[in-house]
């Protein structure tokens, strides 16, 4: 088949080009993510997805935060599909965050709240740590006031939440937008 041949959308990439792409595309990254910190998240899909959506944005660095990582390591790393291997991921207790709290980028909150803002009409700082919460119950209000912003994805559905894992990339890739055109 001829380049002439070829459609105007192009073709699939090989797994190890589309790597190779990858590769080349992360080191000519000049600003990296924000930080990342997921708090009380249970279920090995939701942290191996966390891991891998913030590898795929160019987060550098996520604090996992009561998450109890323990036995079910192998089945996050599978779900990651290796992403954890390009981030420095630091485990610590939510006291552990409290302490390091001055030590850390501003944290914005992805969460709805009584005074959440539009995700895709609030400027995000350039040095941010996006904060997410566990599936069930969020970010409590004693972590929220922490956070110099929330931000909230406008939902159009009946459902008034999306996945952590989902909310998460979409905030970081609006982010990407803002900042890296």
């Amino acid at each position: 088949m001829t380049e002439s041949d070829e459609p105007p959308t192009g073709r699939q990439l090989s797994a190890q080009a589309l790597h190779q792409r990858q590769l080349k595309m992360r080191e000519r990254s000049v600003v990296a993510a924000p930080l990342v910190i997921a708090i009380d998240l249970h279920t090995p899909e939701n942290i191996g997805s966390v891991l891998r959506h913030a590898d795929a944005a160019g987060c550098r660095r996520l604090i996992l935060v009561d998450c109890n990582l323990g036995s079910r390591i192998k089945k996050i790393t599978r779900i990651a599909r290796n992403s954890d291997s390009h981030l420095q991921i630091d485990e610590m207790s939510r006291d552990e965050l409290l302490l390091a709290g001055n030590c850390l980028p501003p944290l914005v909150a992805v969460e709805i709240t009584s005074r959440s803002t539009d995700l895709y009409q609030t400027p995000l700082p350039v040095n941010c740590a996006l904060l997410v919460g566990g599936e069930r119950h969020g970010i409590d209000d004693a972590l929220l006031k922490y956070c110099q912003a929330a931000v909230h994805i406008p939902m159009q559905g009946i459902n008034s939440s999306m996945n952590v894992s989902h909310a998460l990339t979409l905030a970081l890739f609006e982010w990407r937008r803002q900042h890296c055109g």
